[in-house]
């Protein structure tokens, strides 16, 4: 029998007051289990796949070019191409009936038709050289390099539209284990592409891993796709009851959608910031390189904290009660993270993971000590930025998102320029410490939105 929904969907007319609850909410940590362990392992693996990524990088003619021109190459597709993405927030936490989905669809494929264009500029214009030479101040030697990744990545808008809607489905049906049955599918696709492609295809090693990149979401989200439309079926016709008078919901879906498509944008310039005081210190090409190597493998843990969270505060927050069983869960699961990633990188395991498993460069292992340790503070921050975004998100109140959002960017880009210019020797450090530093920044932000709401969530303003 199918799971109903996790709450019933505001009114089209959604006026803010918060929604009317019969009797407290019982919320138990097996439920947040079900559904969220998939989820985070679904997070977990894509970062298990970035590191297989890396290892048929590291086996590419001069390796630490080939992951820096990979970054900058991914940094910039996604910079471009997640604006067609961030229509599945909307899906979730709007689209709870088959008519708003298929409302919502219709403008993530808007979506598509113009970030495809800004992206194929970037690949074959001088656009690109610009943006990633003169404004991400990419080392020029790499140029071609990266502007052949961003090629590679052409169908990325369309993959992500496909795959985020898939998954919405997914959610909303609480079937997240085929959101993990879908991203295994991927691992083991890259698992045997990536032995194959750096044989046999005459591309640079960074277009390698944009390749193994795209087409790897794309199976993915094949598998989604597939798995959801049996779920999509079993989603009603509307929500009842439709209130006399109410407005049309093409008007409000853009409120609630742009803040989350400058987020979205935002979210991807983090990356480049990183790179532009990164390309500053010393040795950027290293730098990078480092800073990319040990992200991903950081990002093995990481991902239980900021893998999908506020995904299951939108679908289980009703009230007070449930609002303090979601707290309560991610804290202790923040903390578990943080202490246990702390750990592996002072016994030596997550060397012996960089060095044995991801097959990177030694020159690259010994420097990423350091940013494993900075890291290790990372989930503390940001599970408590999950359960504030996903309050904000239920709320339908996403403008303070874009906000947080900007908040993270200017504390980022402070500290990373500020110690490239001080530091310069600091290298990937760099990179690692204005990460934390914009962590904390949208933190702040997010928290101080979420005291304005109560402890049920509303229609909000759309």
């Amino acid at each position: 029998m199918a799971q109903p929904l996790a709450a019933p969907a505001p009114s089209a007319a959604g006026s803010g007051a918060a929604l009317a609850q019969t009797k407290p909410t019982t919320l138990t940590t097996v439920e947040i289990v079900r559904f969220f362990v998939p989820l985070a392992a679904t997070t977990m693996f894509i970062a298990v796949i970035f590191n297989v990524m890396n290892s048929a990088m590291a086996h590419t003619a001069q390796a630490a070019a080939a992951l820096a021109a990979f970054s900058v190459g991914q940094s910039m597709a996604d910079l471009i191409s997640v604006p067609a993405s961030s229509g599945q927030q909307w899906l979730i936490a709007r689209g709870r009936d088959k008519r708003s989905f298929r409302y919502g669809l219709g403008v993530m494929y808007q979506i598509i038709v113009g970030v495809t264009v800004v992206l194929a500029l970037a690949g074959w214009t001088s656009l690109g050289r610009w943006l990633y030479e003169g404004l991400f101040n990419a080392p020029p030697h790499l140029s071609g390099a990266i502007a052949q990744a961003i090629k590679v990545c052409l169908p990325l808008p369309v993959i992500f539209t496909v795959r985020g809607a898939a998954q919405a489905v997914l959610m909303l049906r609480r079937k997240t284990q085929y959101m993990t049955l879908a991203v295994i599918v991927r691992l083991g696709y890259v698992f045997v592409a990536a032995s194959v492609f750096p044989r046999v295809l005459p591309l640079h090693g960074g277009a390698i891993g944009a390749l193994l990149w795209v087409t790897g979401m794309g199976v993915e989200g094949t598998v989604a796709f597939l798995a959801a439309r049996r779920f999509y079926r079993e989603l009603p016709e509307t929500t009842p009851p439709a209130e006399a008078g109410a407005p049309a919901l093409r008007p409000r879906i853009w409120p609630f959608l742009l803040p989350l498509i400058a987020t979205s944008v935002l979210w991807s310039l983090g990356k480049p910031i990183l790179n532009i005081g990164m390309a500053r210190s010393t040795d950027p090409e290293t730098s990078i390189a480092v800073y990319q190597v040990a992200w991903n493998a950081a990002w093995l843990l990481i991902s239980y904290v900021q893998g999908g969270f506020r995904q299951v505060v939108v679908v289980f927050w009703n009230d007070e009660a449930s609002l303090r069983a979601l707290q309560r869960f991610a804290t202790r699961l923040a903390l578990g993270v943080s202490a246990l990633l702390f750990a592996l990188t002072a016994s030596g395991a997550a060397t012996w993971f960089l060095r044995e498993v991801v097959g990177a460069a030694e020159e690259l292992i010994g420097p990423s000590r350091g940013v494993l340790f900075v890291m290790s503070v990372l989930p503390l921050a940001l599970v408590a930025t999950e359960v504030s975004v996903g309050r904000l998100l239920r709320n339908g109140t996403t403008a303070a998102i874009g906000v947080a959002k900007g908040a993270n960017l200017a504390a980022m880009a402070v500290v990373s320029l500020a110690l490239a210019a001080v530091a310069p020797e600091m290298g990937p450090m760099i990179g690692a410490l204005a990460m934390l530093a914009g962590v904390g920044g949208e933190l702040v932000v997010s928290y101080w939105a979420t005291r304005r709401l109560t402890s049920c969530p509303s229609a909000g303003d759309v």
